[in-house]
């Protein structure tokens, strides 16, 4: 059985603090890196591995629209509010799922936050053995938030066409 809040109260209680660390350690660590890996560049830290690559991203995801800042920002400023406007409204209760959605409007937030402080979001983690895309730590909220509803949801879908499998078999 999945862990419910108990009430709405209880539910915004951890959301909102839980949404705001996400931002301020995406923020803090975006600002460390800027004032101390910009200067450098690159640090090394598995040869061949992994490295700190300081990167301003004007666009999205593999860089895709470049230099369209502001549309951008409106986008995710509107997806961000639907999504959190629906947070306050909606009447689940898993545990599990308002996780998600925080890791999933953290990161958001960040990389929002940033590209309207900045012009461009800031980049820092990169894959050297792999041919992706620098990427931070709100990319990884959203992505890890995503992947996690996604499987919750699916197993929610395959939860419910069980049980209907089982109690059509045993009105046979």
């Amino acid at each position: 059985m999945a862990r419910k809040f108990s009430s709405k109260g209880k539910r915004l209680a951890v959301q909102i603090p839980l949404l705001l660390f996400f931002i301020v350690l995406d923020l803090v660590i975006k600002r460390v890196v800027q004032e101390k890996l910009a200067p450098i560049g690159t640090l090394t830290v598995l040869d061949g591995v992994f490295d700190l690559t300081y990167v301003q991203n004007t666009g999205m995801a593999w860089g895709l629209l470049g230099e369209r800042s502001m549309l951008l920002s409106i986008i995710v400023g509107c997806i961000l509010l639907v999504m959190i406007l629906y947070l306050f409204f909606t009447k689940e209760s898993n545990i599990f799922w308002h996780i998600c959605f925080a890791c999933i409007i953290g990161g958001g937030a960040g990389n929002l936050i940033d590209r309207l402080l900045h012009g461009f979001v800031t980049d820092y983690l990169r894959f050297v053995f792999i041919d992706f895309p620098v990427f931070n730590l709100a990319d990884c909220l959203i992505v890890a938030g995503c992947f996690s509803l996604i499987g919750y949801l699916l197993a929610d879908v395959i939860r419910e066409w069980q049980s209907k499998r089982c109690s059509e078999k045993s009105d046979e």
